[in-house]
This record gives structure tokens, sequence and C-alpha cells, in this order.
């Protein structure tokens, strides 16, 4: 066939190859350790302007989108968490100021630093716990999702949230997980926002317990009553560090 037709042929194995390059192209910046995240997420952006045209292949157009997207949230997560540690770590020794607006004790502080970013949070949220959704013990769940509406209300609802089965689907090569090799190479942005939110969990639940315990003062009588055993399944989805 080659010999009978070698323009043709000439011309369709140049389309091969090129696009063969191409995707071997995106695997090197994907796999490379030397690049920052915000580097590959750059470098992603500026292949996907030269992807052949007219040729399918893998990873396809709207992986490689989502990859970019998912590469973009980390490097914000990893700035804000890090600016948010510097804050607190600032308002401790007390040369900020400026974090006092959310209060004078460190819980409304920590509480109101984390809500600057919780955009991130609510985009990545599908990454920030360790276990299945179907493992998350109801009353964590529950309160996570209260926390989220609640960000909602505030007019912000543009932001969407990253599919972990879409990015797991698109055989996305980069471990996005607590604790594994790239969250420790960022300094753990993923370990640090889990932590936070846990924190506004424990909030969360001890503003019921103190609803609760306003109701049976008098107050209002659609508090849902703590238990132990609530508080048992959050402590148990406390984070911990692993080495």
């Amino acid at each position: 066939l080659a010999s009978s037709y070698p323009e043709e042929y000439k011309f369709l194995n140049n389309i091969k190859q090129n696009a063969l390059e191409w995707s071997s192209r995106v695997k090197q910046i994907v796999s490379s350790e030397s690049l920052s995240i915000a580097e590959r997420g750059d470098k992603l952006v500026e292949i996907l302007a030269q992807k052949p045209v007219g040729v399918e292949m893998q990873p396809t157009l709207d992986d490689i989108k989502l990859w970019c997207r998912v590469y973009s949230w980390l490097n914000n997560l990893n700035q804000g968490m890090d600016s948010l540690m510097d804050q607190l770590a600032m308002w401790k020794d007390g040369s900020m100021s400026s974090a006092s607006c959310f209060g004078n004790s460190e819980r409304e502080v920590l509480v109101g630093l984390t809500s600057v970013h919780m955009a991130s949070i609510v985009e990545g949220q599908e990454f920030l716990t360790p276990v299945s959704k179907n493992n998350i013990p109801r009353i964590v769940s529950e309160l996570k999702d209260e926390i989220l509406r609640g960000f909602d209300t505030i007019g912000k609802k543009d932001v969407q949230v990253i599919s972990k089965k879409d990015v797991l689907e698109s055989k996305f090569p980069m471990g996005v997980t607590i604790g594994s090799d790239e969250d420790r190479r960022m300094e753990a942005p993923l370990f640090i926002c889990q932590c936070l939110v846990w924190r506004l969990i424990c909030d969360r639940f001890m503003s019921r317990i103190e609803q609760y315990l306003a109701t049976k003062n008098g107050g209002s009588s659609s508090s849902k009553k703590p238990t132990l055993k609530d508080a048992k399944a959050i402590l148990s989805f406390c984070p911990v560090t692993v080495d």
C-alpha cells in the first residue's frame, strides 16, 4: 500500500508521528518531578494549542482541560494554605492585627481565615478526605454539607466541584491524595486543608451543642440533640499525619 500511494502514506504517517510525539510530550509534562504544579499546568495550557487536528488520541482534549483545572486548583490551594498558615502565625505573635477582624480567639480567627479560602475547599472537596464517600460518618458528612451550603449563601454559587470520578476515569497520572508524595512536595496543602475542614466540622458540632443547651433553657426546639456517638464519629475522622 505504501509503495502504491507513497505521497498519501507519507502524509498519514506524518500525522501519526505528530500525534505520538504530542502525546509523549503531554506524558513528560505531567510525570516531570522537576516542574512545579503551576509550571505543569502552564505547559499543558501551551500544549493544548499544539494538539494535532483531526486525530482522536489519548489523553483526549477534555482530559487535558480537566488536568489543567486540577493543577490550577492544587496551585491555588497550595498558595492559599501557605498564606493562611503565615497569617495565623503572624496573628499569634501579634504582628498582624488585620486577622482580629474575625474575632479575638484563635478559634474565631482560624475559622475566619479559612473562610477566605473556602472557594478552593468547595472546588476540591472530593479530594479532601482520605476515605471513600460511602465510609464517611453520617454526622461528619452532614456537618460538612452544612458548612458548604453556608458558603453558597454568600453569593459565590459559581464555584464548580471537581469530580473525583471524572479525574480518575481520565487516568490522571498524579495521585491527588492526602499524604501522597505530591502532597508532601507541596508542603502538604491537602493535609492542612483537611485539618481545617475538620476544625470547621468540630466548630459546627459545638454550635449544635450550644443550640441544644439553649433549647433546654427555653430556646428554639428545632436544634438536633448531639450525642456521644456523634462526637466519637467526628473524633474518628480527625486527620493524622502519615510518615
